[in-house]
């Protein structure tokens, strides 16, 4: 099942079901006010509220040692006091062999705590798409998001959009046009940011380039 949500409003989104790639595709519920915290001002850029998750989570992961895993707890220990040292460092944790070996926090963090990594996400996004990409639920990196997406975004998609690809959005290079400190604003006025992303024009007299993160809606 592939998920899609947007936080564009405060108030929580019911579930629904629409056509794409496959036919259990789900727009998950969401709540945006939990998801924000209570310090956004529903903006695109936020002020980096902290999220604290009221549920714990811990039961899920399967807990291990560096030394069961094959590796040296010392020298994840001296990583962990140099890490501690970095002023914006908020945790460190090693996964080995799908075990969670090692966990730090610093700076007042806490594991139920989740911070705002701005474009470092990316890389998450990108192993995201690899891991739906090996389950099946994605055909590959060069499908295109036309035949992926719900069929009320893709209504919305001019020609050229509906050619960009998954891969166009990892690499940035969707070419949507975007004015920085100018399009996210207007993108912010709106009820559905997923849909005015989609909407956004090809750049004038111009073939598709980079794209900044902002105007890539992975």
């Amino acid at each position: 099942m592939s998920a899609i949500a947007s936080c564009s409003s405060p108030k929580p989104s019911p579930a629904t079901t629409d056509g794409g790639y496959g036919s259990d595709k789900a727009i998950a519920a969401f709540d945006c006010g939990m998801i924000q915290g209570p310090l956004s001002a529903n903006r695109f850029y936020e002020d980096n509220p902290t999220y604290t998750d009221p549920v714990g989570d811990s039961a899920s992961w399967t807990i291990s040692t560096p030394a069961a895993q094959g590796m040296d707890s010392s020298r994840l220990e001296r990583a962990s006091t140099t890490l501690a040292d970095l002023p914006y460092t908020r945790s460190f944790l090693v996964i080995r062999r799908g075990a969670l070996v090692f966990e730090r926090y610093y700076h007042g963090s806490a594991k139920n705590q989740s911070n705002n990594v701005h474009s470092a996400s990316k890389s998450i996004w990108g192993a995201a798409i690899g891991i739906a990409i090996d389950q099946g639920r994605i055909p590959g990196i060069d499908t295109t998001i036309a035949s992926i997406l719900p069929s009320r975004y893709v209504t919305v998609m001019n020609p050229q959009t509906r050619t960009i690809t998954v891969r166009d959005l990892l690499t940035m290079t969707s070419g949507s046009r975007w004015d920085e400190d100018e399009t996210e604003t207007q993108i912010q006025r709106t009820p559905d940011w997923i849909t005015a992303t989609l909407k956004l024009p090809e750049p004038r007299g111009q073939a598709r380039s980079s794209t900044t993160a902002p105007a890539t809606p992975t």
